[in-house]
């Protein structure tokens, strides 16, 4: 029955609640295949990669990045296909959010003045003020702030690791396969430069320090070739 039948038409009591009735059954019928369909897609994105059984640990721990993540879709983003398969359309933008994440992490993490360096760098420093320490306040206020601050840049490496971790987990267990970040792996870095190998003069001057590097990577072990050679 269309609006203007109803509009028009003269229906008892009776007829108007049991049209109110049908009208609230299939308000109730949509709300619960709405409810279905939003733990379906829940569902798919648990189970969706059973192989990451592995990460699923580490990923159900609490932890912003990941709730984020999830959260990176609507009630309104949602659709069924063709073959009633719900699609999730936030899918592609959520992938690419992630693996952006996932480079940065590895970025502050690996770069020059990143969190590996700047932890070795805290560490050594603290071991140099407890060689320097002669038991006065001066050198023991030194001696603290250098210990505390090697102590936070470890905890700090820590907490970007559990990170990478959960983000990479997280990665393999929606979209089925594993994420290089960008650097990890030379084969995903343009580049037109040729490595170069360590002159044997920076060689020399680095065994002198103590520091022995790699057969490999040193020039022209006679001696003869310099940085002004290679360069």
């Amino acid at each position: 029955m269309t609006a203007y039948e109803i509009a028009t038409k003269k229906n008892t009591k009776a007829e108007l609640i049991a049209m109110v009735e049908r009208a609230n059954g299939l308000a109730i019928d949509a709300e619960e295949n709405f409810q279905h369909t939003k733990n379906q897609l829940n569902s798919l994105r648990v189970d969706a990669n059973p192989a990451a059984d592995a990460n699923k640990t580490r990923t159900s721990q609490t932890n912003p990045i990941t709730e984020f993540l999830n959260h990176i879709t609507t009630d309104e983003t949602l659709y069924r296909d063709r073959e009633f398969v719900i699609t999730d359309t936030c899918q592609f933008d959520r992938r690419v959010i992630v693996e952006a994440i996932i480079d940065k992490l590895y970025w502050l993490k690996t770069s020059r003045k990143g969190h590996d360096a700047y932890a070795i760098s805290t560490k050594e420093r603290a071991e140099y003020a407890m060689r320097r320490n002669d038991g006065t306040e001066i050198a023991l206020t030194q001696l603290k702030a250098a210990v505390s601050e090697a102590r936070a840049a470890q905890s700090k490496l820590a907490l970007f690791d559990r990170m990478q971790d959960q983000l990479r987990g997280y990665y393999a267990e929606t979209f089925g396969k594993s994420y290089i970040a960008y650097g990890e792996n030379e084969a995903n870095i343009p580049s037109t430069q040729e490595r170069q190998a360590i002159p044997a003069d920076i060689a020399a001057d680095m065994a002198a320090l103590g520091i022995t590097p790699p057969a490999d990577q040193t020039a022209n072990s006679n001696g003869v070739e310099t940085v002004a050679d290679v360069a």
